[in-house]
């Protein structure tokens, strides 16, 4: 009887174990911060469970863009005090404590790369690291040639750049407008989030923010902005 007992607790024990997080069933509580398929999962009902008052903008934010990035990166500037430009690092601390930085910062040392999985966005998928190469070799073709022309004829090289601005533009719309988010951060109990993510449409189109969010009365709600750029 004894063995039978250690032998159900052992099943049972395994049983929960294995359970999987769906969308329907989500529980914030036992959200495995280290789990890829569980950070896509909660970015949806992140998205799905805003207060009224911030959901609109938030979304209409996301729903705009046509594709995204398939990295969610991790925020690593959130540690540097600089990079804090509407927050002070005394704010920053007196939201978040001391155990709680302990536990963001072993999420953003992790080493395991987490992807967007496409099953749970509308938008299509993109590979950020061969985006990325695409716009640099862009990029640094159209340099090289706007200085081999300053050496020849400094109007031939104003007029290139014009015409470059131009088909830098058609080049863009190949991927934009586009969203990128970062890696969901959380503290130790979770109720607290830090959120980031940016959009892209082309030059002078672009807005970021990083903002910190509160689990209340089963809704997120802002209760600051760490972070914001527009364009």
């Amino acid at each position: 009887m004894k063995y039978f007992a250690i032998i159900l607790f052992i099943l049972i024990s395994c049983g929960k174990s294995t359970e999987k997080q769906t969308l329907e069933n989500f529980d914030l509580e036992k959200l495995d911060v280290f789990n890829n398929e569980e950070i896509n999962i909660f970015i949806q009902s992140f998205l799905l469970n805003q207060e009224p008052n911030q959901k609109e903008d938030l979304l209409s934010d996301i729903n705009f863009t046509k594709y995204i990035g398939n990295n969610l990166t991790k925020d690593s500037l959130i540690l540097n005090e600089k990079n804090l430009r509407m927050v002070s690092q005394k704010e920053l601390d007196s939201l978040i404590s001391k155990e709680d930085w302990k536990f963001i910062r072993k999420q953003i040392n992790d080493n395991r790369d987490y992807l967007i999985d496409k099953k749970f966005f509308k938008q299509k998928v993109l590979d950020f690291d061969s985006l990325k190469i695409e716009n640099e070799k862009y990029t640094k073709n159209t340099v090289k040639i706007t200085d081999s022309l300053k050496k020849i004829n400094m109007a031939a090289a104003k007029e290139y750049v014009k015409q470059s601005d131009l088909e830098y533009l058609k080049f863009t719309k190949k991927f934009t407008p586009i969203l990128h988010i970062d890696k969901p951060l959380f503290t130790k109990d979770k109720k607290l989030v830090i959120f980031s993510y940016s959009t892209y449409s082309g030059p002078l189109s672009a807005f970021s923010e990083t903002a910190i969010y509160e689990f209340r009365d089963k809704k997120w709600r802002k209760i600051k902005s760490v972070r914001m750029m527009i364009s």
